[in-house]
């Protein structure tokens, strides 16, 4: 945007789990008695997927669709019904990272970071020393070295290395803990909407909080 990057794809994330939550509601019946019913906001959900797989954004295609069919799920869609877009879903996502060699190396470069550590397992290996400097209680506030010349993306994907490098293994928990704690608080909501005869929003905050907690 000139002064700024926009990611479009979260706000569409956003937006197309609303668009979820506003068919469970409007479409309720259709949706728990009907395949068909179940079908149609999947096959919006698979449309954005492949858009997404088209950035290339395989992460988010996953997460998105993962997220969506739960909400689905939560608004009664039948088992029978889920499991075929779910085998089928993940059968697609599996052949699209074993045919496509970037995914599958990072995918499989966990196994065995060190086997290449200056070309797929680049990332893993300095996320990993980032870690280790961190120890018990870390190096301190902006102290992390890792981020200064070795972390690509340092303030992104590998955010969470930065972060145990400079407040070590206590601060790492004390993140891990406030993200279970915002997920919770999520699903406490939809449920309390649910109970209060919201659904939608009931639908909205089981969405986010899923959303936030795969992701994180």
């Amino acid at each position: 945007l000139g002064f700024m990057n926009f990611q479009v794809s979260e706000l569409a994330r956003v937006m197309l789990l609303m668009y979820v939550a506003s068919y469970c509601v409007r479409r309720a019946q259709e949706l728990r008695t009907s395949f068909t019913g179940f079908l149609k906001p999947v096959g919006v959900l698979a449309f954005a997927a492949v858009l997404l797989l088209c950035e290339p954004d395989f992460g988010a295609a996953t997460v998105l669709l993962a997220t969506g069919v739960a909400v689905l799920f939560l608004a009664g869609a039948r088992l029978h019904h889920l499991a075929v877009p779910v085998v089928l879903g993940s059968a697609l996502l599996g052949l699209l990272a074993i045919i496509s060699p970037y995914r599958l190396r990072r995918l499989t470069g966990f196994l065995d970071p060190w086997g290449d550590p200056f070309n797929s397992g680049f990332q893993l290996v300095q996320s990993l020393i980032a870690i280790g400097r961190g120890e018990w209680f870390g190096v301190g506030l902006g102290a992390s070295v890792q981020k200064l010349f070795y972390l690509p993306e340092a303030h992104t994907d590998f955010v969470f290395a930065v972060l145990a490098e400079e407040f070590g293994f206590l601060g790492v928990t004390v993140v891990v803990a406030l993200f279970a704690l915002l997920v919770t608080r999520a699903l406490m909501i939809s449920r309390e909407a649910a109970q209060a005869g919201q659904a939608f929003q009931s639908y909205v905050a089981a969405a986010i909080g899923m959303w936030l907690g795969l992701q994180a």
